[in-house]
């Protein structure tokens, strides 16, 4: 059963360069604890308050990519943005008894799968064996 901030979340409309924002900030949160330091420590490292700090870390600031690629270094890593086309592709399943009877088309974030006929059954692995 979800929580009440768990079904908040997820009624919540997002775009990507919402999703884009709070997975930049979650990865600094991560980034500054990762180095054992303190907001406030965070802060000193790259001349800001604590304040704007907690903004950033909440995904409540527009950045620009000179910022977040000056966060991403004073935690040692390293910024990059990658614009990816989405996987969309189809392949056909067959096995030894018939052929061509489904076929999934990967998508990103998984596969979506389509029976393509209905005269087949499954079985189980020694069922398979044993028919082979």
């Amino acid at each position: 059963m979800e929580s009440a901030v768990q079904e908040w979340f997820n009624a919540m409309k997002m775009d990507q360069a919402e999703v884009a924002k709070v997975d930049f900030a979650t990865t600094i949160d991560k980034a500054i604890k990762d180095k054992n330091w303190t907001r406030k420590e965070f802060a000193e490292a790259i001349g800001a308050s604590p304040a704007w700090v907690t903004k950033v870390l909440r995904g409540d600031v527009n950045l620009t990519i000179e910022t977040m690629a000056k966060l991403a270094m004073a935690v040692g890593w390293e910024f990059s943005i990658v614009i990816n086309k989405p996987i969309e592709k189809t392949v056909t399943v067959t096995n030894k008894f018939s052929s061509n009877f489904m076929s999934a088309t990967q998508r990103s974030g998984g596969f979506e799968f389509t029976l393509n006929r209905s005269d087949f059954s499954l079985c189980n692995d020694r069922e398979y064996l044993n028919a082979a």
